[in-house]
C-alpha cells in the first residue's frame, strides 16, 4: 500500500534480532496484514472490522465470505445460511438442516459434535468439510454462545484453500484503511521472564496515527508507554495483556474531552492475536446523542400518554407481559387498584372472552415473528369488574428487535370502543333497512322502466299494423340524413301508397280495409333488411327508409315487394300498391328535398294508372 495505507514493518516480527523500533523509518519495505497475523487473527478481525459506520463505506463485510450456522444443544436443532452451503457448492435442501446433515459432509464427525455440545465454550479450529463435487475442502469453524440464547450456540464457516474466496492480507488492509475506526495492531513486549510489559505499534491506519498523534511510518515500533502515557490514560498495557490472556475481545465505552471542548464518547474494541492485541477506536457521539434523543423523547411519550384515556404499552415478546403502560388495562376496565399488580399473560387470559382466547394469541403470535413494522389490528372482548364484556380495540406493532431482526417487544394500544361498536350495530341494522327500502325503490324503478319502455314502443309503433308511426319515421329519417351525410353514404326512401283502398274500405268495410293494411305492411316488413326501418305515415301511405341504398337499388327492392304482392292472400281481394323511390342529393335540405322526391315519384306513379314503380331522376 501507500504512504498513508495500513502497513507493517518488515521487521516488526522478524524472529531474530531486537523485537524494538524500526530503522529510523529508513527501511521503506513493509508488509501487508496476511504477513503478520495468523488466519484465526483475521478471522478475529473480521466481525470488529464489519461494524456498522456512519456512511456507506466498503469495509471487510462487503469482502469476506462466511457462512453462518446455529445449533440449538437441548433439542439439537440446526440451521444453516444459504451461504453455509454455498461455499460448499451445495444448493437448497441438499444439505438437510439438521445436525446429522452437518455431520454427514464433515470429515471429523466425533470432533464436530464433541465442539457442538459444548455449552458456552467458544472455539475455532481447521477442518474439512466434503464438497458437492466430492473433495474435501479445508475450513475455518468457528462457534460461540450467543448472546441472547445460552442453550444456542452460533458461529460462522470460511474456506481457506487457496481456490476460496478468502479475503487476501492486503484486501483486509484495504478494508480497515477505508473505514471510519482507528485501527492499532500491537505486539507485546515481554521482560526477560515473558510477562507482558509493554506494546509496540506493529500497524496502523491514518486514523490510528491521528488518534495517537504520531506520523506515519515513523511510528512503527513505538513503545504504546511512549505515545500515550500514564498521565493520558494509565494502565493501559495492563489492560491490553489481560485481554490476550483471556483470549477474548473486549468492549469499552468512555468519554474524552479534548482540549476541554465538546465532549467525544468513543467506543474502543480489542481483539486478542497471537502475540499482541487489535485496537479498534471509533466516535460514537452521534448515536449516544441518539440514544439521548430517544430517552427524551420516551419520556415526553410517556408523559403524554398518561392523559389519553387509551392504554399505550410495550409488550415483552419473551416474558409476555407488559414492560410498560400508561395506565393499567384491568384500569380501564374498572378493577380496583389491587387488581391491577400483574399484566401477565396469564392474568389477562382470566379476563379475556373464552371465544376471543385463541384469537388474543395469534394476533400476538403474528408480530412475534412479523419482518415488518405494519401495524396489526384486533378486536377483542374483555370482562369488566361490573361482570359485562366490553370491546377493546388493539392497533399493535414491533417496536424493538433483536440483533438478528426477531421482534423483541411490541408497542400496544388499547381502546374501548364498546359504545362505537354499539353505534355502529345500529347504525349498520339502519343501513339494512335503507337498504332493503332502496332494494325496493330500485324494484318499482325498473317495473316504472319496463312500463316507460312499453309506453315509448307504443308511442313509436303503429297501432294497427305494427310498424313504426309517422314520429319515429321523422325521427329515424333525420337520424340516418345526418349520418349519410357526416359519412358521405348513400341513403334512398320508397314511399308506397295502396291503390283503391277507398273503394276497397267501401266494398269490404273497416274490418276488411284493416285486414288489407296489416297485411300490406307485413309484406313490407319480410322483404325489407334488417337495416331498413318500414312506417306507416298515412291512412293507406307507408315508407321505407334504405341506409347504404341508392335509387336503382330502391326500386329493385320496390319489385320485389310487388312480387311479394302479387302472391299474397289478403282475405277479401288482392292488393296492389304505386311506388315512388329517390336518393338522397347533396343539398342544403336533404331530408325534405328527399321526401319530396319520392313523393313525387309515387305522385306519378299514380298518375300513370297505379301499380307502377317511380324512381326520381329517371
Amino acid at each position: 500500500m501507500g504512504e498513508n495505507g495500513l502497513q507493517f514493518p518488515t521487521n516488526s516480527f522478524d524472529s531474530g534480532g531486537e523485537k524494538g523500533r524500526p530503522d529510523d523509518g529508513q527501511n521503506p519495505a513493509h508488509r501487508d496484514a496476511s504477513q503478520i497475523l495468523t488466519p484465526e487473527e483475521l478471522e478475529a478481525l473480521q466481525g470488529v472490522i464489519a461494524s456498522p459506520v456512519p456512511e456507506p463505506k466498503r469495509t471487510a463485510a462487503d469482502i469476506l465470505e462466511e457462512g453462518y450456522w446455529s445449533f440449538q444443544v437441548t433439542t439439537e436443532k440446526l440451521s444453516l445460511t444459504e451461504k453455509f452451503k454455498s461455499l460448499l457448492g451445495y444448493l437448497g435442501d441438499e444439505v438437510p438442516d439438521t445436525l446429522a446433515g452437518l455431520l454427514e459432509i464433515s470429515q471429523e464427525k466425533a470432533r464436530l459434535r464433541t465442539l457442538l455440545a459444548e455449552q458456552n465454550k467458544p472455539f475455532s479450529v481447521e477442518t474439512k468439510f466434503l464438497r458437492r463435487d466430492g473433495a474435501y475442502a479445508p475450513c475455518l469453524f468457528r462457534g460461540w454462545p450467543d448472546d441472547l440464547d445460552p442453550t444456542k450456540m452460533v458461529g460462522t464457516l470460511v474456506r481457506i484453500d487457496s481456490g476460496s474466496s478468502e479475503v487476501s492480507g492486503g484486501l483486509l488492509a484495504e478494508a480497515v484503511e477505508a473505514g471510519f475506526e482507528a485501527f492499532l495492531v500491537l505486539r507485546a513486549v515481554r521482560n526477560g521472564i515473558g510477562d507482558v510489559v509493554d506494546f509496540e505499534i506493529a500497524g496502523l491506519n491514518r486514523k490510528g496515527a491521528e488518534l495517537l498523534g504520531v506520523v506515519l511510518p515513523n511510528a512503527y515500533g513505538r513503545l504504546l508507554s511512549d505515545v500515550v502515557p500514564a498521565s493520558r490514560e494509565s494502565g493501559l498495557a495492563e489492560r491490553y495483556a489481560a485481554v490476550m490472556r483471556r483470549g477474548m475481545p473486549v468492549e469499552e465505552e468512555f468519554h474524552v474531552s479534548p482540549g476541554g471542548f465538546q465532549r467525544i464518547w468513543v467506543q474502543r474494541r480489542v481483539v486478542p492475536l497471537s502475540d499482541g492485541v487489535a485496537v479498534f477506536e471509533s466516535d460514537i457521539s452521534d448515536s449516544r446523542r441518539s440514544s439521548e434523543t430517544v430517552e427524551r423523547s420516551l419520556r415526553m411519550f410517556e408523559r403524554i400518554t398518561t392523559t389519553t384515556p387509551d392504554l399505550h404499552a410495550i409488550w415483552d415478546i419473551e416474558t409476555r407481559r407488559f414492560i410498560f403502560s400508561n395506565r393499567s388495562l384491568f384500569e380501564m376496565l374498572g378493577y380496583e387498584a389491587s387488581r391491577t399488580a400483574t399484566v401477565h399473560i396469564s392474568a389477562i387470559e382470566r379476563i379475556l372472552h373464552p371465544e376471543d382466547v385463541q384469537a388474543f394469541h395469534g394476533h400476538l403470535n403474528k408480530l412475534a415473528v412479523q419482518a415488518s413494522d405494519n401495524v396489526e389490528q384486533g378486536d377483542f372482548r374483555f370482562r369488566a369488574a361490573d361482570g359485562a364484556y366490553r370491546w377493546l380495540t388493539f392497533r399493535d406493532a414491533v417496536f424493538d428487535r433483536h440483533p438478528g431482526g426477531r421482534p423483541k417487544t411490541l408497542l400496544c394500544t388499547a381502546q374501548d370502543v364498546t359504545g362505537i361498536r354499539a353505534h355502529s350495530l345500529a347504525l349498520e341494522s339502519s343501513m339494512a333497512e335503507l337498504a332493503a327500502a332502496r332494494e325496493e325503490l330500485e324494484n318499482r324503478q325498473r317495473v316504472l322502466e319496463g312500463q316507460n319502455i312499453v309506453l315509448e314502443d307504443m308511442a313509436m309503433t303503429d297501432g294497427l299494423t305494427g310498424v313504426k308511426n309517422r314520429r319515429a319515421f321523422e325521427e329515424r329519417l333525420s337520424e340516418e340524413v345526418g349520418r349519410a351525410s357526416r359519412y358521405n353514404l348513400r341513403l334512398a326512401l320508397v314511399i308506397a301508397d295502396v291503390d283503391h283502398f277507398k273503394i276497397y274500405n267501401d266494398t269490404y268495410g273497416h274490418p276488411g280495409g284493416d285486414q288489407a293494411l296489416k297485411g300490406f305492411a307485413k309484406v313490407l316488413s319480410e322483404v325489407s333488411r334488417d337495416s331498413d326501418s318500414v312506417a306507416r305515415i298515412g291512412g293507406e301511405e307507408f315508407a321505407l327508409i334504405l341506409p347504404n341504398t341508392g335509387a336503382k337499388e330502391a326500386g329493385l327492392l320496390a319489385e320485389r315487394i310487388q312480387a311479394s304482392l302479387r302472391g299474397t292472400e289478403f282475405g277479401m281481394r288482392g292488393v296492389t300498391a304505386s311506388f315512388g323511390c329517390a336518393e338522397m342529393q347533396p343539398v342544403r335540405d336533404a331530408k325534405a328535398r328527399l321526401f319530396h322526391d319520392a313523393d313525387q315519384a309515387c305522385y306519378r306513379s299514380k298518375a300513370e294508372g297505379r301499380n307502377k314503380i317511380t324512381v326520381a331522376g329517371q
